[in-house]
Order: C-alpha cells, then sequence, then structure tokens
C-alpha cells in the first residue's frame, strides 16, 4: 500500500482532486489542519518565554568546550 500526503491550500484545487480521486476510486481520508495550539504545547510556550524572561538561558557551548578538550 501506498501513502501520499498532499497539503492543498485551495478549495478549488481539493474540490479538483477529489473528483479525480474519487472517478478512479482510490481511496483517500482528508484532513483539516490544526488551527490551535494544544494545552501541551502553550505550557510549554510560556515555560519557555518566562525563561527569556527571567535571564535563565545560557549561551550555547559545544561538548568540547563543557568536557574541557
Amino acid at each position: 500500500m501506498t501513502q501520499v500526503t498532499l497539503h492543498i491550500d485551495s478549495k478549488k484545487k481539493w474540490a479538483a482532486i477529489k473528483a479525480i480521486l474519487e472517478a478512479m476510486d482510490i481511496a483517500y481520508d482528508a484532513q483539516e489542519p490544526v488551527k490551535e495550539i494544544s494545552e501541551k504545547e502553550q505550557v510549554l510556550l510560556r515555560r519557555a518565554e518566562a525563561d527569556i524572561a527571567e535571564g535563565r538561558l545560557h549561551k550555547f557551548k559545544s561538548h568540547r568546550e563543557i568536557l574541557g578538550r
């Protein structure tokens, strides 16, 4: 079985593609894009913003610098 993911940006294009799929008797599953951020992602975003605001971020160091090599 082959699976293809398409990102279609207009209803007109979707109507044309849907007609072709149905004419060829191809099974498909249409999903609407998620427009809202989940609660878990919102919590992570708030924590990251708080870290930035409170200066809890450190300059990136390579693993070699951390290990002293």
